[in-house]
């Protein structure tokens, strides 16, 4: 049985972080929330699937909001991590954040 999807709202959220989501997604051929849970995903050894949404070039908003559908299992261990201090949106960015860094740095 396919895991629940849900949403998580990370507050705070850089927006230079959330336009190089927005940048690298369609290279990847992915949407830009498929390429964030791919990346959280990775790091948290879940098993995702994509949603199947076409990748498409695309602004980011100015919003310091980033609004991610995910599997429940994915965000238990996000929760998990978040209890050592943080909160959600803090490992998520952090997540996020360390994914590009790796990226240049290769």
């Amino acid at each position: 049985m396919a895991d629940r999807k849900v949403t998580v709202l990370a507050t705070g959220f850089p927006t230079e972080l959330k336009r190089a989501l927005a940048r690298s997604a369609p290279g990847e051929g992915l949407s830009m929330n498929d390429l964030a849970v791919k990346i959280l995903a990775d790091e948290f050894k879940v098993r995702v699937e994509p949603s199947g949404r076409p990748a498409k070039p695309q602004e980011a908003s100015n919003s310091n909001i980033l609004s991610l559908r995910m599997p429940e299992k994915l965000r238990r261990k996000i929760r998990q991590r978040a209890v050592d201090g943080g909160g959600i949106s803090q490992v998520i960015a952090d997540t996020i954040a360390a994914h590009f860094e790796q990226a240049a740095a290769a």
